[in-house]
């Protein structure tokens, strides 16, 4: 397996954004229509799924990853991939889960000279959208509208007799009069509506949970980094850790005010 090292004055560097996007769609079935659309690494995953078969975990690979935290994850099958496959890149996915496009399309345009120096099997024959069982932004297909949808309507014509507009205006009486449609089969109730809601809501309170614990886990890494170098004269430092203890300190306070006022009490 090739690691492909591509220098910035290689011919890898030369290909525009709108040649690699055509490539990608073509190649995946996908509809991206900018650079910062690879910055989730779901698409790398798959076209590793076409040049490794049988190496990729498709089943983690989300195509909908919006959060950096999600983002991450694809990377690290693509890693993890990479490492099976004796593939020696080191893919910088803190940098390329920000989505600026020109470091997405840096390491886009090291892909597919990577991709294109080792890939040898007929790409027809590869179904990408069942690989990924359907998930987002497969092309976009016209579909047809039914017969007669935006056709012109008939006007009816006043019977003989008939001063014009006399009908028109019976038709008005009688929808003021009518009574409100009821719901019918087709019709959501309340309670599936509730039941709806209530999903929804249960989907954002588990992902604002996941959002709170990532931040935990990142304010941890900096104190396990400060604490390694909390013997060392760093004024940075020092900051750093005031901030981190800012709030305990001052729930510490304002627990021994409240001990204070209980003593005199």
């Amino acid at each position: 397996m090739q690691g492909v090292s591509a220098g910035l004055h290689s011919g890898a560097f030369y290909v525009s954004r709108s040649e690699l996007l055509g490539w990608l769609n073509e190649t995946l079935d996908l509809s991206y229509q900018k650079i910062e659309e690879v910055s989730n690494g779901a698409a790398f995953c798959q076209l590793c799924d076409m040049l490794f078969p049988g190496t990729v975990p498709m089943s983690k690979v989300n195509f909908s990853a919006k959060y950096e935290y999600d983002k991450l994850k694809n990377y690290k099958v693509l890693q993890s991939v990479f490492e099976k496959n004796n593939v020696p890149k080191v893919v910088d996915a803190h940098k390329l889960v920000k989505g600026k496009p020109m470091d997405n399309l840096e390491f886009f345009q090291w892909f597919k000279h990577f991709f294109d120096a080792n890939y040898a099997a007929n790409a027809d024959e590869y179904k990408a959208l069942a690989r990924r069982k359907g998930q987002a932004n497969a092309k976009a297909r016209s579909s047809s509208r039914a017969p007669g949808a935006s056709g012109s309507r008939s006007r009816s014509r006043p019977r003989p007799g008939q001063a014009p507009g006399s009908s028109a205006r019976r038709s008005a009486t009688r929808n003021e009069n009518a009574p409100p449609p009821s719901t019918g089969a087709k019709g959501i109730s309340a309670a599936a509506m509730k039941a709806k809601i209530d999903e929804v809501k249960a989907a954002l309170e588990a992902k604002h949970a996941a959002e709170i614990e990532a931040l935990k886990e990142q304010l941890r890494d900096i104190e396990i980094l400060a604490e390694a170098h909390e013997d060392e004269d760093i004024p940075f430092l020092k900051q750093v850790q005031d901030l981190l203890y800012k709030s305990d300190d001052s729930d510490d306070e304002g627990a021994d005010d409240v001990e204070d006022e209980a003593v005199e009490a």
